[in-house]
């Protein structure tokens, strides 16, 4: 079960099907897409069917992975949704991060915000022991925020990407005031 997860701007509202009508159009936009082309939706019924694989457990094609658990973030004091942040739990004790601010809220700390209650709450929750981040190398904004996080460079399985991670061995007060 995911946990509601709230920021000092943000509330991050675990998905459920009923998101789908917020998140339907800016999971259409092009601009979200730009360092993840193959990943973008063909249309409306794509976009569905990712938030049904996001909802179910695991496929059997990822037996390393224990459990998805994903958040819709809204701006606390005008409930515009502001993007979706994620984490695959894996049975070694670490866990995959991701997150997608929409176009119209990046750059205004919402990825670092969002992504370091999770990393909070992944921490205490899950008692996950590494967290890990994989990111196109272009892409310095997000880059930034592994870095913000308190994340480090490490090598990625792919050579077109960078790879974070951050260890739970650092102090949980140090993310979470991130």
């Amino acid at each position: 079960m995911t946990n509601a997860l709230a920021t000092a701007r943000l509330d991050l509202e675990p998905l459920r099907e009923a998101h789908e009508a917020v998140l339907v159009e800016p999971f259409l936009d092009a601009r979200v897409w730009r360092y993840l082309p193959q990943l973008r939706p063909a249309d409306r019924e794509a976009v569905r069917a990712r938030f049904r694989r996001w909802l179910a457990p695991p496929p059997p094609e990822m037996p390393e992975a224990i459990a998805f658990q994903n958040w819709v973030g809204f701006h606390r004091a005008t409930r515009t949704v502001v993007g979706t942040f994620q984490a695959t739990i894996v049975r070694d004790g670490s866990a995959t991060i991701g997150y997608i601010v929409f176009p119209n809220h990046q750059r205004r700390g919402y990825a670092v915000e969002a992504m370091a209650a999770v990393c909070k709450y992944l921490r205490d929750a899950h008692a996950i022991r590494r967290i890990v981040a994989d990111m196109d190398r272009r892409n310095a904004a997000s880059v930034a925020v592994a870095q913000r996080l308190g994340m480090r460079e490490i090598r990625a399985a792919n050579a077109a990407d960078r790879a974070f991670q951050l260890s739970t061995r650092s102090s949980r007060e140090d993310v979470a005031r991130r």
